[in-house]
């Protein structure tokens, strides 16, 4: 398998942001309402215009809801193109009819998930993250071989985690990819420590993320970051380390700095240790009283990079920032 290798890029934030994926927010007029503002907007979004992943409603993606297998092995089919299968599944509870039948086969028949006995799949049983992080890993071996190193970029393994012995013994190589090279980040628990969970069932957000995540950073695909709409924005505070700084607050000017956060798509991303730097924050003050911090680097945001078109260039480049005005 092609490995990237790690890029050493002028780093212009000291913050690592840890949770499981960056928040996003888009237009309230959106098709699926439920997902405006929710964390995996991007990646739902992603998925349901690409035709991996259809609403619960007419209306509604239902991120928080939980995944169950027949709608995990249905999502890893339509990704992988719905290629024709030979035969059913085997399985006694999965009708021929139903919607799953073509997922649960193809993906028995390609070695990713196996039933929960000889004769039973349990299409309706929830999907834990163990399962369909072992599930994603068995898609990787089959493109491209066994990984012969995880984490190359990351400086986080299953070993920070405090519930990592109680990772499954089969999900063990499947955990310590996901943490690695996925940058699966788990959950704050009391007392800053950090848990998987991986017995617990994933959420239908938390699917298409990790299945965005391999999507972007094994296939080479680049990602959306960020959808920020300008009418959620009062004003942006942009500020050049612990000097140079400016408060955007015309609303053309906010259309202006947001159209290139929301143009930006990551290929490559990184958890390194904290380092001293030049770098940027932006502060942006939504319109429902929260706030999000962006790290912007020249061609990064949040430790996500893109590659510059050309030698020399940079996504976010000086002279751009200093036109929002920046003064001490």
């Amino acid at each position: 398998m092609k490995r990237r290798k790690k890029r050493f890029v002028l780093p212009l934030c000291l913050l690592l942001l840890l949770s499981l994926c960056a928040p996003a927010y888009a237009a309230a007029d959106a098709p699926f309402a439920d997902i405006h503002g929710h964390w995996a907007e991007c990646q739902m979004t992603w998925a349901q215009e690409a035709g991996i992943l259809t609403g619960t409603s007419s209306t509604t993606l239902s991120p928080d809801d939980t995944a169950t297998r027949a709608m995990a092995v249905t999502v890893l089919y339509r990704y992988a193109g719905s290629p024709a299968v030979e035969g059913t599944s085997g399985f006694a509870d999965v009708p021929a009819d139903a919607y799953y039948a073509d997922g649960v086969a193809w993906c028995v028949q390609a070695g990713l998930i196996t039933g929960k006995t000889e004769t039973a799949f349990r299409p309706g049983d929830p999907m834990t993250r163990e399962e369909f992080a072992a599930t994603l890993y068995r898609l990787l071996v089959d493109r491209h071989g066994v990984p012969e190193q995880v984490g190359e970029n990351n400086v986080t393994t299953l070993a920070d985690f405090a519930d990592a012995q109680s990772v499954s013994a089969f999900a063990q190589d499947a955990m310590a990819w996901a943490v690695g090279d996925l940058f699966l980040s788990g959950f704050r628990q009391e007392g800053d420590a950090r848990e998987l969970l991986p017995q617990g069932p994933i959420t239908r957000g938390e699917m298409i993320h990790l299945l965005r995540q391999y999507d972007c950073l094994v296939e080479g695909n680049p990602a959306q970051l960020y959808r920020f709409s300008p009418e959620d924005v009062r004003s942006i505070r942009l500020q050049q380390g612990s000097g140079l700084q400016a408060m955007i607050t015309d609303p053309a000017e906010i259309q202006r700095f947001l159209e290139k956060v929301n143009a930006f798509t990551y290929t490559v991303q990184e958890n390194p240790r904290p380092a001293g730097g030049f770098y940027f924050f932006a502060d942006l003050h939504l319109t429902d009283g929260t706030s999000v911090c962006l790290l912007l680097s020249q061609n990064g945001i949040d430790h996500h990079y893109t590659e510059p078109a050309s030698e020399g260039d940079a996504y976010f480049p000086l002279d751009w920032m200093e036109s929002f005005g920046l003064r001490k």
